[in-house]
């Protein structure tokens, strides 16, 4: 697929007054994860953070599963840094 389509439709969506979910970003911070571009997934990550969109430990551990399954292990440690490991926090989040 075409990621500067897929991140023209969050333009889109928010033109028709749609504002995008978490699932909407995790698909295309996947699709991202699969391809390597980390400075993609650094920028849907800062937005989510300025549009207060709360992502769970499954959506970030799903991230991480896409890099290493593209083979950009190099680039998991840092979205591992956004996994809020607080009170309720499931290692076995993926199982």
């Amino acid at each position: 697929g075409d990621l500067d389509s897929a991140r023209g439709m969050l333009v889109v969506m928010r033109q028709a007054q749609l504002e995008p979910t978490a699932d909407t970003y995790v698909t295309l911070m996947k699709a991202m994860g699969e391809r390597g571009d980390i400075e993609g997934i650094r920028e849907v990550l800062a937005t989510t953070k300025d549009k207060d969109v709360r992502l769970s430990d499954r959506d970030y551990l799903e991230i991480v599963f896409c890099l290493a399954k593209g083979g950009y292990e190099q680039h998991m440690a840092e979205v591992l840094t956004h996994l809020p490991m607080t009170v309720g926090f499931v290692q076995d989040a993926m199982n």
